[in-house]
């Protein structure tokens, strides 16, 4: 669902990414007015953009699909997944498959019917599975965690230990922990968020300028209740919340309808969602206050006014990267700067080139490989 004018609007069928792929459920919904629908159609008949640079999400959404859509689909649906701003977050960096569908279709809703057909086409996932978006780990994400230490085993695995500076040393490098202590390596994949790695590496400009990469702070507020406190169905995997309604969630799932295992029948499971850019200072009330004003959206929004059986509030401060306009320029010029100076030094994670799981794992491997191939070669030589 999707909050629109205090009340609750189920998505349209056929979304993809927020872009409408089937035409029908989208006129029917309720959430963009009669002239939304009609500026979001031209899209398919607008020329593409002649310019190749980057440009934000917000600006190239609004360019195809018009204002309504942008502020009432895309911006709670496409700007929740980095709690950032579309109109600052860079295209290039964050979904780099709507400029590619807009350069070769022409049209942004006909390039995402078509990449639907084919993702649908080439999923390769078992058929009881084809139908849900979510997937997950039964005992939770720590599983890929403990996967990954047993495929470990027998490394020099250390846990909790700060690091304050990595130097080159001849062939090798000396990593220095904050402590003092200092180990060596023949290659060093770092995968800080950007401003920490920004101050290890501070001797490089390009790779310096990294710290500007804006983080913004969120937090999680988790709370059970009793299944009968709650009026709602939650038919659905929970609600978005559009910046222009108001509110001090940015979203809410239904946990134990998005996950079945994760509460017995006769209770549910809510997860809210606070803090985005230019809201983060919700994120710094005292517990009592948070859960108050998250309690007081629920109440006005689902018609909640029981207590929690309990609650979990979890801060996330500077966890969440805004990828700016030019973000991949950057970073080409940061990698070009490492490399010509701290050959078999990388970088990976979520501040860099996506911030997904998958983007993750995507760029753990690529510096896996980079790595070995640096090593490779010295050993060469």
């Amino acid at each position: 669902y999707i909050l629109h004018k205090g009340r609750l609007h189920r998505m349209p069928p056929g979304l993809m990414l927020g872009i409408p792929t089937q035409i029908f459920p989208f006129m029917k919904t309720g959430l963009i007015s009669p002239w939304g629908k009609l500026r979001a159609a031209m899209d398919l008949v607008l020329p593409r953009r002649q310019e190749s640079g980057d440009e934000s999400l917000g600006h190239f959404m609004e360019r195809r699909l018009g204002k309504e859509v942008l502020e009432h689909i895309v911006e709670p649906l496409l700007a929740g997944i980095y709690a950032g701003d579309t109109r600052v977050l860079s295209l290039q960096s964050t979904f780099p498959q709507f400029h590619a569908a807009e350069r070769k279709h022409r049209s942004l809703i006909l390039g995402m019917m078509e990449t639907r057909k084919q993702t649908a086409a080439a999923s390769g996932l078992p058929a009881e599975l084809k139908s849900s978006v979510f997937l997950t780990y039964k005992n939770g994400l720590e599983t890929l965690v403990d996967a990954l230490l047993r495929e470990l085993r027998g490394a020099n695995v250390e846990t909790n230990r700060a690091i304050a500076a990595v130097r080159r040393q001849g062939e090798r490098y000396e990593v220095v922990f904050a402590d003092g202590d200092k180990t060596e390596a023949d290659s060093v994949i770092i995968t800080l968020p950007a401003f920490a790695a920004a101050g290890i590496l501070a001797h490089l400009p390009s790779v310096r300028r990294l710290a500007d990469i804006p983080y913004v702070s969120v937090a999680n507020i988790v709370m059970a209740f009793e299944r009968s406190d709650i009026r709602h169905d939650l038919d659905g995997s929970g609600f978005l919340v559009p910046r222009t309604e108001g509110r001090y969630i940015t979203a809410c799932t239904w946990t134990s309808s998005k996950w079945l295992h994760t509460a017995p029948e006769c209770k549910a499971l809510l997860r809210c969602y606070v803090g985005r850019s230019g809201e983060e200072h919700y994120v710094d009330l005292s517990d009592d206050e948070l859960l108050q004003k998250v309690r007081t959206d629920l109440k006005e929004v689902m018609g909640v006014a029981a207590e929690p059986l309990f609650y979990e509030i979890t801060r996330l401060h500077k966890s969440m990267p805004q990828y700016p306009v030019g973000h991949l320029d950057r970073l080409k010029q940061a990698d070009e700067e490492l490399q010509a100076a701290m050959p078999g030094v990388y970088l990976a994670g979520a501040g860099y080139r996506g911030v997904g799981l998958p983007d993750c794992i995507r760029q753990g491997k690529e510096a896996a490989e980079r790595a070995l191939s640096h090593v490779s070669l010295a050993l060469g030589r």
